[in-house]
Protein backbone atom coordinates (compact mmCIF):
# COMPACT_ATOMS: atom_id res chain seq x y z
CA UNK A 1 0.00 0.00 0.00
CA UNK A 2 1.47 3.19 -1.05
CA UNK A 3 2.18 6.03 1.79
CA UNK A 4 1.27 3.29 4.47
CA UNK A 5 1.75 5.36 7.62
CA UNK A 6 3.60 3.78 10.50
CA UNK A 7 2.02 2.35 13.62
CA UNK A 8 3.57 4.00 16.99
CA UNK A 9 4.51 0.41 19.98
CA UNK A 10 2.22 0.87 23.22
CA UNK A 11 2.50 -1.28 26.05
CA UNK A 12 -0.13 -1.26 28.92
CA UNK A 13 -0.99 -3.05 31.82
CA UNK A 14 -3.27 -5.93 30.84
CA UNK A 15 -5.96 -5.60 33.81
CA UNK A 16 -3.62 -7.17 36.24
CA UNK A 17 -1.93 -10.11 34.14
CA UNK A 18 0.88 -8.53 32.70
CA UNK A 19 1.64 -6.00 30.49
CA UNK A 20 0.86 -6.23 26.83
CA UNK A 21 1.68 -4.42 23.68
CA UNK A 22 0.13 -2.46 21.15
CA UNK A 23 -0.09 -0.67 18.17
CA UNK A 24 -1.37 2.96 17.68
CA UNK A 25 -2.13 4.18 14.46
CA UNK A 26 -3.40 7.60 14.60
CA UNK A 27 -3.53 9.59 11.14
CA UNK A 28 -3.36 13.49 11.79
CA UNK A 29 -7.11 14.60 11.08
CA UNK A 30 -7.97 11.00 13.27
CA UNK A 31 -11.75 11.94 15.06
CA UNK A 32 -12.58 8.34 15.57
CA UNK A 33 -10.54 5.02 17.21
CA UNK A 34 -11.18 1.72 16.85
CA UNK A 35 -9.99 -0.48 18.79
CA UNK A 36 -8.67 -3.64 17.36
CA UNK A 37 -7.91 -7.27 18.97
CA UNK A 38 -6.68 -10.20 17.33
CA UNK A 39 -8.19 -14.04 17.41
CA UNK A 40 -6.67 -17.04 18.39
CA UNK A 41 -3.58 -17.77 17.38
CA UNK A 42 -2.70 -14.70 15.30
CA UNK A 43 -1.26 -11.74 16.78
CA UNK A 44 -1.53 -7.82 16.32
CA UNK A 45 0.58 -7.81 13.34
CA UNK A 46 -1.56 -10.31 11.33
CA UNK A 47 -1.18 -8.82 7.45
CA UNK A 48 -5.07 -9.01 8.06
CA UNK A 49 -5.27 -6.88 10.68
CA UNK A 50 -2.35 -4.70 9.26
CA UNK A 51 -4.03 -4.04 6.01
CA UNK A 52 -7.18 -3.42 7.78
CA UNK A 53 -5.23 -0.81 10.35
CA UNK A 54 -3.65 0.53 6.96
CA UNK A 55 -7.41 0.94 4.98
CA UNK A 56 -9.13 2.35 8.31
CA UNK A 57 -6.14 4.96 8.87
CA UNK A 58 -6.40 6.03 4.94
CA UNK A 59 -9.73 7.16 5.31
CA UNK A 60 -8.95 9.34 8.72
CA UNK A 61 -10.05 6.65 10.89
CA UNK A 62 -7.36 5.67 14.26
CA UNK A 63 -6.84 1.97 15.63
CA UNK A 64 -5.43 0.51 18.68
CA UNK A 65 -4.24 -3.17 18.16
CA UNK A 66 -3.32 -4.94 20.84
CA UNK A 67 -2.01 -8.18 22.49
CA UNK A 68 -3.82 -10.69 24.89
CA UNK A 69 -1.06 -12.13 27.27
CA UNK A 70 -1.23 -15.47 26.00
CA UNK A 71 -0.26 -14.36 22.67
CA UNK A 72 2.42 -12.08 24.18
CA UNK A 73 3.80 -14.14 26.63
CA UNK A 74 4.27 -16.79 22.86
CA UNK A 75 1.44 -19.38 24.34
CA UNK A 76 -0.53 -21.23 21.89
CA UNK A 77 -3.58 -21.70 24.24
CA UNK A 78 -6.47 -18.97 24.48
CA UNK A 79 -6.45 -16.84 27.80
CA UNK A 80 -8.73 -17.95 30.44
CA UNK A 81 -11.90 -15.85 29.81
CA UNK A 82 -11.64 -13.66 32.76
CA UNK A 83 -7.98 -12.59 31.44
CA UNK A 84 -9.10 -11.82 28.30
CA UNK A 85 -12.62 -9.49 29.46
CA UNK A 86 -10.16 -7.51 31.59
CA UNK A 87 -7.71 -7.27 28.86
CA UNK A 88 -10.08 -6.36 26.39
CA UNK A 89 -11.08 -3.90 29.24
CA UNK A 90 -7.58 -2.43 29.83
CA UNK A 91 -7.75 -1.97 25.91
CA UNK A 92 -11.00 0.17 26.05
CA UNK A 93 -9.42 2.78 29.54
CA UNK A 94 -6.03 2.38 27.40
CA UNK A 95 -7.91 4.15 23.73
CA UNK A 96 -9.21 6.73 26.36
CA UNK A 97 -6.55 8.63 26.90
CA UNK A 98 -5.24 8.76 23.67
CA UNK A 99 -5.79 12.26 22.27
CA UNK A 100 -9.15 11.77 23.78
CA UNK A 101 -10.57 9.98 20.48
CA UNK A 102 -13.87 8.23 21.31
CA UNK A 103 -13.28 4.85 20.14
CA UNK A 104 -15.90 4.34 16.66
CA UNK A 105 -16.06 0.37 17.33
CA UNK A 106 -14.07 -2.57 19.13
CA UNK A 107 -13.45 -5.18 16.92
CA UNK A 108 -11.92 -8.80 17.15
CA UNK A 109 -11.86 -11.93 15.45
CA UNK A 110 -12.58 -15.39 16.93
CA UNK A 111 -11.42 -15.67 20.06
CA UNK A 112 -11.39 -11.76 20.76
CA UNK A 113 -14.89 -11.31 19.45
CA UNK A 114 -16.68 -13.66 21.76
CA UNK A 115 -14.76 -12.23 24.63
CA UNK A 116 -15.68 -8.41 23.63
CA UNK A 117 -19.38 -9.88 22.71
CA UNK A 118 -19.45 -11.64 26.11
CA UNK A 119 -18.54 -8.05 27.93
CA UNK A 120 -21.42 -6.34 25.50
CA UNK A 121 -23.96 -8.63 27.52
CA UNK A 122 -22.58 -8.29 30.46
CA UNK A 123 -23.06 -4.49 30.36
CA UNK A 124 -26.54 -4.81 29.51
CA UNK A 125 -27.89 -7.52 31.28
Amino acid sequence: MPNAEAAVPLRFDAGGHGDVSALQLLPEDAALLYVLAHGAGAGMRHPFLEAMAQALAAVGIGTLRYQFPSMEAGRRRPDLPHVAVATVRAAGSCQRHLRCLKPARRSARLNGSRTASSRRSARSG
